[in-house]
Order: C-alpha cells, then sequence, then structure tokens
C-alpha cells in the first residue's frame, strides 16, 4: 500500500476517534461540575439546618431571659437579685429614655457592688456611644411577650469583649430601656447542646465534619467523622443568622467525594461508546482497504492479461509484415492487383 494511502486510512480512523473522545471529555468534565455543584447544595443544606437548629436555641434562650427579666422594674434591689439568680445573665441594666444608666446606679458610686463596677468598665462604649437610646437601630428587634401578655419591642445588641462576642439583650417599655448582658458560656453550652454530637456508632455524619467558628476563626465545636486538616479548606461555609451573625459554619469533607462524583455508570459508557465507535471506523476502513485492494488486483490483472496478449501476436505480426514486405519486394510490377494486396498486409500488420 502506498504511504499517502496509508496516511489517509489512518486519520480516518484517528479523527472521529479523537473528536468523539474529546467531546466524551467535555460531557464528563461538564456532568463531574454539575454534580459538584448538587454536592455543595446539599452541604449547603444541611448547613441551613444547623442554622436553624441554633437559631431555634438562640429564640429559647431569648425568653428563658425575657421571663427571667419580668416584670419590668426599675427597683434596684429586684434586678440585683434576679442578677444573683440568673445563670444566663450576667448582668442587668435599666436606662431612661434619654440613655442615662438608671441602673447600676453611677450617680452613686458609693452603692455599686464589685460586680457592677466591673460590668460598667465591660459596657462603657455601649452607654458612651448611646447605642441603646434607639436600641431598633442597632439591630432589628422583634416583638415579644412579657408575662402576662404585655407587649414590648425587644432586640440584640452585640459587641466584642475580650476575646469574644458580647451579646445584650434588651426590652424597650414606655420610657425606659431594660438590657441583660448574657453569660457567653451559659449561651455557648446550650447552643453546643442543641447540635449533634459525633458518635462513631450511630454517626451524624459519616463522611464529613462540621464546623462552628467564632468571630476570631476559632473552631467552637465541631461534629463528623472525617479528620480535616486544621487549615484546610471548607467545601462549603454558610453565616449564621443575628445575633450569630460574626459566626460562621464550615463543611468540610475528603477530596474523594468530589473525585468520584462522576458514577462508574458514566464513564463505563462513554468507553463503551468509544470502543463501539472504535471497532465501527475499524471495520468500514477495513472494508474500504479491501475494496480498494481487489479493484487494484483487477486492474493489475487486466493490465498483465493485456501485456501477455500483446507479446502473443507481436511475434506472429513481425513474421507477417516481414514476408510480406519481401513479397513486396519481388512482387511484379506489372500486377498492380497483387501489389495493392501486398500493400494492405503490409500496412494492416
Amino acid at each position: 500500500m502506498k504511504p499517502k494511502l496509508t496516511i489517509v486510512l489512518v486519520l480516518i480512523v484517528i479523527t472521529p476517534l479523537a473528536i468523539t473522545g474529546w467531546l466524551g471529555a467535555r460531557i464528563v468534565r461538564d456532568e463531574q461540575i454539575v454534580l459538584q455543584h448538587g454536592l455543595r447544595e446539599l452541604m449547603q443544606g444541611q448547613l441551613r439546618s444547623v442554622d436553624a437548629i441554633l437559631t431555634a436555641a438562640m429564640e429559647r434562650h431569648q425568653q428563658i431571659v425575657l421571663d427571667e427579666m419580668s416584670p419590668l422594674t426599675v427597683d434596684a434591689r429586684a434586678w440585683r437579685k434576679r442578677g444573683r439568680e440568673s445563670a444566663h445573665v450576667v448582668q442587668y441594666y435599666v436606662l431612661d429614655a434619654e440613655g442615662r444608666l438608671v441602673f447600676p446606679p453611677v450617680g452613686t458610686p458609693a452603692e455599686l457592688t464589685a460586680a457592677e463596677r466591673e460590668s460598667l468598665v465591660r459596657t462603657s462604649e455601649i452607654w458612651d456611644g448611646g447605642v441603646l437610646v434607639d436600641p431598633g437601630s442597632a439591630v432589628e428587634g422583634t416583638e415579644a411577650s412579657l408575662p402576662p401578655g404585655t407587649s414590648v419591642r425587644s432586640g440584640w445588641h452585640v459587641g466584642y469583649w475580650g476575646s469574644g462576642l458580647q451579646w445584650m439583650f434588651w426590652a424597650r417599655d414606655g420610657e425606659f430601656i431594660y438590657a441583660a448582658e448574657i453569660n457567653r458560656t451559659r449561651l455557648l453550652a446550650e447552643l453546643v447542646a442543641s447540635l449533634p454530637e459525633t458518635d462513631a456508632l450511630a454517626p451524624e455524619l459519616t463522611e464529613g465534619r462540621i464546623r462552628l467558628i467564632d468571630s476570631a476563626g476559632r473552631v467552637l465545636y465541631q461534629w463528623g467523622l472525617f479528620e480535616a486538616e486544621e487549615e484546610a479548606e471548607p467545601a462549603a461555609t454558610h453565616n449564621l443568622r443575628a445575633p450569630l451573625g460574626a459566626w460562621s459554619l464550615e463543611y468540610h469533607a475528603p477530596a474523594s467525594v468530589f473525585g468520584s462524583a462522576v458514577t462508574g455508570g458514566l464513564l463505563l459508557n462513554l468507553v463503551a461508546g468509544l470502543a463501539v465507535l472504535g471497532g465501527v471506523v475499524i471495520g468500514l476502513t477495513y472494508y474500504f482497504y479491501r475494496e480498494q485492494s481487489r479493484e487494484m488486483r483487477e486492474a493489475a490483472q487486466r493490465v498483465s492479461f493485456v501485456n501477455q496478449v500483446s507479446h502473443e501476436l507481436k511475434t506472429p505480426l513481425t513474421n507477417i509484415r516481414m514476408y510480406a514486405e519481401l513479397l513486396e519486394k519481388d512482387a511484379d510490377s506489372g500486377d498492380p492487383r497483387r501489389r495493392r494486396h501486398v500493400d494492405v498486409i503490409v500496412s494492416e500488420s
């Protein structure tokens, strides 16, 4: 077979296979992207579910604080008593409409307890800045019911103190604003208690891990059987709703989860399709090659036959012409018919 023909046949086989393989790779890649996106959406859904759990826990905590604050009063003795008995509140505060502290009584420092002095240092920026004069502008409030059914405007103010967040829950009733500095340790304990545990016998997450991250990037709590590196990039993140908006959730998963996103069936179908297509192309190429070879053989046989016939006729015709030329020389010039017959033999031969 000629080299050019060989190259053409090779191209006929390789070109469709290469194009089909490239298209198949594109399909697999696109399918993998879609499946990875779907996996991340599922992870985001789990994080949103955890967010809903934490939000419900905060609402329960808020209701407990509201119950401990009722009835709303300006009596300093009542607030001190509640502060000593409450496990959820560090310190209570009462402000007038101008934003001045009514309790603790800053106007009479001698009446302040040591705990009240410490609390005023922690919360000085709130009172100096007048944040709770219009508390609705700090954090959007909600309508809450205080026994026995009094409706008040309430909400959260979130700031920073020390190495973490500082939550201040407030309720406005008439001309006074009542606030409670939340016990961070107790709040964190209740939030963590509402989250799943890492149980090896009945795990909540078998191929992943969810982390609760604080505002400084520290891990507050985590669960799931997957052991992720401390600095590993999360597969999905979600910011919590207020008043936990400075915290976030991270979903960590092994790389194999995304690497195996494309099912074996898809790859198997692709390989099988390429194999079938390759077989068809190779079969068609072989068929055309065989037909072309057969035609070339027939053409060669025809040429060989003509050559053989030509060779077989050449010798007798040469002899005929030679003897005709001799007859032509010996022919009687007086017999024109004989001369003409000899000329015909010579010219035709």
